[in-house]
């Protein structure tokens, strides 16, 4: 990442990483060695976004450590893949460790005590050694990098003590980063669990309705190419987040291209995607709008509160009965007479109401959460490129 030299501030340095590192890749270890117990081999899967993955490892016998300490992995070491899916950087801590090192992945060895580790794995995350990293592939019908190649890369680097404020400024980040991902896990465990427990009714004893008994489908389709239908929001599946009330961007049908016939779903209508049921694309419609062939808009008939249909919908109970009668065509959908024969117990229409308000709250902690999770990553980016860059001093 060469730099002007009168960019570069007072004390600090541009230098190449093969200066103060060396960049070690791990050893070609068998297929027929891996075991289901023993050491953990650290392999491609295993180095995410960021984040170490520690859940899907295979092991090695035990003496395989004495027989390859050059690859024995030590807390807090930055690993980066170095092969297929570039980019990709972590660090291992001790919670994982022993474990060994696997070929295409590389980790990070200090020739000197001039760069601080914190500073650094921050510095292979920027977007500016990405970018270098991503340089090295143009045109490449395989993705792969050298040790020879990630030591060539230059570097600004500051005095140590700077590089260790810089460094402990991002970690904060990141642990606040960190915290605010606990709290998403934590609610949307919570709203699972409260999702079985409200919808585990089809399940027990009592006077069942089939679904068709209390829902009205819309049937007849609009044309997308004349008013006012040209206008209005346009939703299809792809616009639909998995397992989430979020949809994702509004364009018309007309910045759309729409030419075939679209449903119309009015204000407060529950939107289901028919296709692939498993993924639990499923919305309210914020306002009149159209969507796709592929989607049904659903309301509740007078006994029944659309939001409560909209969390049934959603539920574990109702997504196995879809995905079971989607398995008997060719194509993972659900038709309009399946969906009908759903059968539930139908709690009373203050029961709905409680229902709905309760998830909706959980559902509201959740996006408030998410917004505050995207608020502080865009922090981080932000005081990365300045920081890392010289433009803002600690």
């Amino acid at each position: 990442m060469p730099t002007n030299q009168a960019t570069i501030p007072k004390n600090w340095q541009q230098v190449k990483l093969g200066d103060h590192i060396k960049f070690q890749g791990g050893n070609a270890f068998k297929a027929f060695d891996y075991k289901h117990e023993g050491v953990p081999l650290v392999r491609i899967g295993n180095v995410g976004k960021g984040k170490f993955v520690g859940n899907n490892f295979v092991f090695l016998p035990k003496e395989f450590i004495k027989k390859n300490e050059q690859v024995i992995l030590n807390d807090g070491d930055i690993l980066m893949g170095m092969t297929g899916d570039l980019g990709k950087v972590c660090r291992i801590y001790k919670n994982n460790l022993p474990a060994l090192l696997n070929q295409r992945v590389g980790r990070v060895l200090f020739r000197d005590n001039k760069v601080d580790v914190g500073f650094l794995f921050n510095i292979f995350l920027s977007h500016n050694f990405q970018n270098r990293l991503a340089s090295f592939f143009t045109g490449a019908a395989q993705k792969n990098i050298s040790s020879s190649q990630v030591e060539s890369i230059e570097i600004l680097l500051p005095p140590l003590p700077e590089q260790q404020k810089i460094a402990e400024i991002l970690e904060s980040v990141d642990e606040e980063i960190d915290s605010v991902n606990s709290e998403i896990v934590k609610s949307e465990k919570l709203k699972r669990g409260l999702m079985e427990e409200f919808f585990k009714r089809r399940k027990e004893k009592g006077e069942k309705k089939k679904l068709g008994e209390i829902i009205e489908i819309e049937s007849g389709q609009v044309d997308p190419k004349i008013f006012p239908y040209k206008n209005m929001i346009l939703i299809a599946p792809n616009h639909i987040e998995s397992d989430s009330r979020t949809i994702l961007g509004k364009f018309t049908a007309n910045q759309q291209n729409a030419i075939s016939g679209k449903y119309f779903a009015k204000k407060g209508d529950v939107i289901y995607s028919k296709i692939r049921p498993y993924l639990k694309k499923v919305a309210m419609a914020q306002e009149d709008c159209l969507c796709s062939a592929d989607m049904y808009p659903i309301r509740g008939k007078k006994e029944t509160i659309n939001k409560f249909l909209f969390y049934l919908l959603l539920s574990k109970d109702f997504t196995d009965y879809a995905i079971s009668a989607s398995s008997r065509t060719g194509i993972p959908k659900i038709n309009r007479e399946e969906l009908n024969e759903y059968k539930l117990l139908l709690p009373s229409l203050e029961g709905q109401k409680q229902i709905a308000e309760i998830l909706s709250a959980v559902d509201d902690k959740i996006q408030i959460t998410k917004q505050l999770k995207n608020k502080l990553v865009q922090l981080k980016k932000g005081l990365m490129e300045d920081l890392l860059s010289g433009v803002t001093c600690v």
